[in-house]
């Protein structure tokens, strides 16, 4: 038969709204097939979806056994076809302490007889919606989440802004929910590092309440895991809840009479309430045996006392408002871990929260298929007996994917599936993979700017038309260009595809206010505090060129440098050359002498993705003067002028720039004084190579260095010969502390014409962010050239890294190994090898 449902206010009580629609549904039957076709508009009401609900590790592979037993034996949705539209008559609006964000949506959700059910269509984020992560505010420009089937997949195409009352940042998502590319920006115009610093760092009130959990989520490639990107799912999620209908569960379909009208409404039409702030209770967990209280307290949202904090007490505290789901948020993260059938029972009193935990049998693998013509078997780190872990499997799925992408291959077929038993307490799982054959690269088009040429961009993209598709091509590229520091915003566009072919689209946005300054301070034992300051005008005259005027100071070192650079100013072939003049003066203060110095220097570059080679003329007048009584008469006192041509060059093939794993570098420089006046000729040249590789949890890295300086036994500047200590030589020692070495534990004032330096390091993770360090430094410093008979100076020590997305925050005490009297502590940002 036929039916029509037709209404111009329609009223709703469901489990998760209570809301008035217009509806014009028509439906068809015949032969057990059912048909539904029409247009639901909503009008008013509220959702009472609650986001406080702690979801851990959701995904629709992850199948309960029995679930798909009853869906198997539905003739209802088998034999279902719909073309059912979804529209908002106004704004849509959820407001909580955290989201006030209005969306309009236009979906059509559809479904064929035998298959799923998909979802075309787009939902607007509108300008002035805002999120809050504790006391941070992002506030969304026009914005919106496009659906093109695949629910649980959505296109994003967000932006948010952040604003302190120095700058204004820019955050753009673009691409898949599940691999989002993030693009950052600022007014005034700030480098990457600078602006994630801001946005991690920056001093306001209440700070203290900042999780480091939520700011790290802000950051870098974590940003998928966050606001930016999950704002995509959970809208969605909000939006299906509006017609019944649990994503999580597709396609589980609400029943009206489990409707509670006395829930507090999380999603409304114009929401204008503020909240007040919850009191928080003390809470502790008890009976837990396989996860830890960490584990718990971090899953849980509980706020515990820093380990910087010291001074304070450790008080676990939870939010008063996450109370009403705890238990909830209990069974999934205990799912999560693999414990589907784990009990609690929570106590209340007015100031505290006992949690007791039965945690049950855990489920466990039971087999694992793979079948695939992509070698995927070291992704594969479940083991038959293992708990299942559901962040696990879907970070295998991750994984394989992100390596499909990075080798070529932007058609591959993937069905992962994980079939979980909670009566037998067994999980099947099955990967089957096809990787389709190998996409290239397309045309590179970039949409006009207004005083920055093509070419100048074109130098800085690492794809070329024709080679093999890749990821890392993608974001080699992204790093090049924000390198320019002239873009507020920049988006290298890759959604696309045309029978295995990715054309590749750059746009952006110029900087609008190209002036800037940075500062930054660092510190040693021996040394004390360095300041680097810094004033950039971005975009000079155009073309992506710069100045910058840099002041160093700290209390052996004095620098003020003018430099000007031109990006790509010419091209031969394909390969763009970069120029950059320097002019400046410094003073440095060695053990024995001081060296002040005035320079010119002019030079070539060219860089891609692996080679940086850059080579040109400097020109130096350098004044050696007595420092203390123990000046060495072989040390030269007086004024030189050298002239010298000079090149350098690397070659970087690191997993990561940031913090690597497995690869190599190597590295080298030389310079030529010529000989004019009473100048005398030099040569002077070294070579340094690094190799990084992890086994297990521990990363193992070394670095050696060795460098000649030949002058044939004629009078040069002392501060041309080799010097050595501080954080990228031997530890135990301030920079450039340690002269010609004349023992184990001693060395003289003078310069070496002979080094060599080899360091060992091996790291391994305490926590997710924190490392601990294990190192040894070893160095030959000798006053003939090519002469390595020398003594050594041997260092040990032991460290600690904290990782933050803007690199290590690291701490060094390194020691003598036959004095250990003799020791430096080193505190700096970066990364050693």
């Amino acid at each position: 038969g036929e039916g029509s449902f037709v209404a111009d206010t329609f009223k709703i009580l469901h489990e998760k709204s209570d809301l008035t629609s217009r509806v014009d549904i028509r439906t068809r039957t015949s032969d057990y097939k059912t048909d539904i076709q029409g247009t639901i508009t909503l009008l008013d009401g509220n959702i009472h979806q609650d986001m406080e609900i702690k979801r851990f590790s959701p995904d629709s592979d992850i199948i309960d056994v029995k679930e798909m037993k009853k869906r198997e034996n539905t003739l209802l949705m088998t034999n279902l076809s719909s073309a059912v539209r979804v529209i908002t008559a106004k704004p849509l609006g959820f407001k909580t302490d955290k989201a006030d964000v209005k969306t309009d949506v236009d979906l059509m959700i559809q479904k064929a007889y035998k298959e799923p059910l998909g979802v075309l269509g787009t939902i607007k984020i509108l300008d002035g919606s805002s999120y809050r992560i504790s006391n941070k505010k992002f506030l969304f420009k026009d914005s919106t989440i496009n659906l093109l089937g695949d629910p649980f997949n959505p296109f994003l195409d967000i932006n948010a802004i952040y604003k302190t009352r120095q700058s204004e940042i820019m955050i753009l998502v673009t691409g898949d929910l599940h691999n989002p590319n993030i693009t950052f920006s600022s007014i005034p115009h700030m480098s990457r590092k600078r602006i994630l610093s801001t946005i991690l760092f920056d001093v306001q009130d209440h700070t203290e309440n900042i999780s480091e959990e939520n700011m790290l989520l802000m950051m870098g490639d974590s940003m998928s895991q966050s606001l930016f990107s999950n704002i995509g799912g959970e809208t969605i999620k909000y939006v299906f809840s509006t017609i019944g209908i649990n994503i999580d569960k597709l396609p589980f379909i609400g029943r009206s009479w489990d409707a509670n009208q006395s829930k507090d409404a999380f999603l409304s039409f114009f929401s204008s309430e503020d909240e007040d702030e919850i009191p928080s209770r003390e809470i502790h967990f008890k009976g837990h045996k396989y996860i830890t209280e960490k584990q718990l307290q971090k899953a849980m949202g509980v706020e515990t006392k820093s380990m910087f904090a010291f001074w304070k007490e450790d008080k676990p505290m939870i939010i008063d408002r996450l109370l009403p789901k705890l238990e909830r948020s209990l069974q999934n993260f205990y799912t999560s871990e693999g414990f589907y059938n784990a009990k609690f029972s929570i106590e209340r009193s007015k100031t505290d929260v006992v949690v007791s935990i039965d945690e049950n049998k855990p489920v466990k693998i039971h087999d694992i298929k793979v079948s695939s013509d992509y070698d995927i078997k070291d992704h594969i780190t479940l083991e038959k007996g293992k708990i299942f872990r559901s962040k696990e499997f879907i970070s295998i799925k991750n994984n394989i994917i992100n390596d499909l992408l990075k080798d070529g291959y932007c058609s591959f077929d993937l069905d992962s599936k994980a079939y979980v038993d909670k009566d037998s307490h067994e999980v099947d799982i099955d990967f089957t993979l096809k990787k389709g054959e190998i996409c290239t690269f397309g045309k590179v088009t970039v949409k006009d700017f207004e005083t920055i040429d093509d070419s100048v961009i074109i130098s800085r993209v690492r794809v070329k038309e024709g080679e093999p598709f890749s990821t890392k091509q993608i974001e080699e590229t992204y790093e090049a260009l924000y390198k320019l520091n002239v873009f507020d915003t920049i988006s290298v566009a890759h959604d696309r595809k045309f029978y295995n072919v990715v054309p590749i689209e750059i746009a952006g946005t110029e900087v609008q206010r190209p002036w800037y300054f940075s500062a930054d301070v660092d510190y040693t034992s021996s040394d004390g505090f360095r300041l680097s300051t810094e004033v950039k005008r971005t975009n000079f005259l155009g073309n992506a060129k710069n100045i910058s005027l840099d002041f160093t100071y700290s209390r052996i070192d004095k620098e003020l440098e003018l430099s000007y650079f031109v990006p790509a100013l010419f091209r031969i072939s394909d390969y763009y050359f970069d120029f950059t003049s320097k002019i400046g003066l410094s003073q440095f203060k060695y053990e024995g002498f001081i060296e002040d110095k005035k320079y010119v220097e002019a030079l070539l570059g060219y860089n891609d993705e692996m080679w940086s080679i850059n080579a040109g003329l400097a020109l130096e007048n350098l004044d050696i003067s007595p420092r203390s009584y123990l000046f060495s008469p072989s040390v030269e006192a007086g004024n030189f002028s050298p002239v010298y041509p000079f090149m350098n060059f690397k070659y970087d093939a690191r997993d990561s720039k940031v913090y690597p794993k497995n690869g190599y570098y190597f590295g080298g420089s030389v310079e030529y004084g010529l000989p004019y006046a009473e100048e005398n000729p030099y040569l002077k040249y070294s070579l340094e190579g690094k190799m990084i590789y992890s086994f297990s949890n521990i990363t193992y890295s070394a670095i050696a260095k060795a460098g000649i300086v030949d002058y044939n036994d004629e009078n040069i500047p002392e501060s041309k010969l080799f010097f050595a200590g501080g954080f990228d030589s031997n530890r135990a020692y301030g920079y450039k502390e340690i002269g010609v070495i004349t023992s184990p534990t001693s060395y003289t004032i003078e310069g070496g014409a002979t080094m060599a330096n080899l360091s060992l390091e091996a790291s391994y993770p305490i926590t997710q962010n924190i490392y601990a360090e294990v190192f040894t430094d070893n160095t030959m410093l000798t006053k003939e050239d090519y002469d390595f008979s020398g003594d050594i100076i041997s260092s040990a020590g032991l460290g600690v890294g904290y990782r933050t997305p803007l690199g290590q925050i690291k701490l060094d005490v390194g020691m003598n190994v036959r004095d250990p009297s003799i020791f430096e502590v080193n505190l700096y940002i970066g990364q050693s090898f």
